[in-house]
């Protein structure tokens, strides 16, 4: 966040939640993980597609709408992959070295014929894994070398795969390799009323949504960050009266005055903290919140289109969904949302992608991108700060901490 208001794991308490999180999914891009080798036939025929029709969903580009035209994510230089013949295309990951593209598609089957072709490369040798579910044989090669094709395992009962052509898990020849990710189809009865306020606030009190975008670009219209940013003032320490290493602070002890500085900057530490982007949507995030909190009989989602978003992550603080209409807050993100950390306030802050605290009867649907954009925040050279665990709270990904009946449907976040 851009003030030190709460500081949630400073204390040695437990992060673990009171109450049992229902979470469904939770898709992490984990494709730098060991994965067990195995070398794989070509030639082989590939298991026929069942009888019944595959239908195959391609996702709109991550982070294009509202104002935004780019998306940030490149496409695949090496790979042009097709689903159950439906073309989708493959992004490269490459925030910190080039090792894996990506194709993320949604579909009805868990066993959909998946087509690589490469045409600047020749396929020499190809490892499918989980090895165990793909032995030789399950894959084949076109007879130019350019092409191959297999059917994810029914057996693995996995929505993802790794491809590793002229290369296996062992070494990084063929590196980048391609991660292959099958989500199922979104439940249509997930996606909310998006019909736009009459007044075009982006609050509206008919369908029980707030359109984040558009409440987002009005609230910060009229409360620049500009003018609600200040430095930290000076405070009484959490450390006041207590003995610390055997050193005695003084009771009423306060913490030096901060001040800001540029966003540029690096190892910042507070009490400075980083002057925040014109476009930073963390305070709209509290605002939005408070506003659905205080129209409970009204309003119960928080609703995401596509486009980009950058802020201090998704923080639901100390919020009862159960008080609300239908008895839970949901939280939608449209599938080409982006929802971006920005560079965090300062080294100690904690900042995660979705952090939910001291909350209760929350739902988080929607097939949008969380992005911690850690290896920016962690750089220390050109932006962000020292990958230091012991004066970080960033810890990237999800947290929740002291809540209960927390549910994540199929949430896509990537670090």
């Amino acid at each position: 966040m851009a003030h030190r208001a709460k500081q949630h794991s400073t204390s040695p308490r437990s992060a673990t939640a009171r109450g049992v999180p229902l979470v469904n999914r939770v898709i992490a891009t984990a494709a730098g993980a060991v994965i067990a080798a195995a070398g794989l036939s070509l030639g082989a025929a590939v298991s026929a597609h069942a009888a019944t029709p595959v239908t195959v969903h391609a996702y709109a580009p991550t982070g294009v709408g509202g104002g935004t035209t780019t998306s940030p994510d490149v496409a695949s230089t090496k790979y042009q992959v097709q689903v159950a013949g439906t073309p989708v295309q493959a992004v490269q990951y490459n925030k910190s070295g080039h090792n894996y593209d990506i194709a993320r598609f949604a579909s009805n089957s868990r066993t959909p014929t998946i087509t690589v072709t490469m045409p600047n490369d020749t396929i020499n040798t190809v490892n499918v894994y989980p090895a165990r579910y793909y032995p030789g044989g399950s894959v084949s090669v076109s007879t130019d070398k350019h092409t191959l094709t297999f059917q994810m395992s029914a057996g693995a009962a996995l929505n993802e795969a790794i491809v590793m052509v002229n290369g296996d898990s062992t070494n990084a020849t063929g590196q980048p390799y391609l991660a292959v990710i099958n989500d199922p189809l979104e439940d249509p009865l997930q996606h909310p009323d998006t019909t736009d306020a009459p007044d075009g606030s982006g609050v509206n009190l008919q369908t029980g949504v707030l359109n984040f975008q558009e409440f987002a670009a009005k609230y910060l219209a009229a409360h620049p960050n500009s003018a609600a940013q200040t430095a930290p003032a000076a405070s009484v320490s959490s450390m006041a009266g207590q003995t610390v290493d055997g050193t005695a602070i003084p009771a009423g002890q306060k913490t030096s005055a901060g001040s800001l500085v540029s966003a540029t900057s690096v190892n910042v530490r507070y009490p400075k903290e980083r002057v925040m982007a014109a476009n930073d949507d963390t305070y709209a995030l509290q605002a939005a919140l408070a506003t659905i909190e205080g129209n409970p009989a009204a309003l119960n989602t928080l609703y995401f289109p596509n486009g980009t978003y950058v802020w201090s992550g998704l923080l639901v603080d100390g919020l009862d969904g159960s008080k609300l209409k239908g008895g839970k807050l949901k939280i939608y993100t449209d599938e080409g949302a982006l929802l971006l950390n920005r560079i965090q306030a300062y080294m100690e802050a904690f900042e995660p992608e979705i952090g939910i605290i001291g909350s209760r009867n929350v739902e988080v649907d929607g097939r949008g991108v969380f992005d911690g954009n850690g290896v920016a925040n962690y750089n220390a050279h050109s932006s962000g700060d020292l990958h230091d665990a012991y004066r970080s709270q960033h810890q990237g990904g999800v947290m929740v901490m002291h809540s209960s009946n927390i549910t994540f449907n199929d949430t896509y976040e990537r670090t």
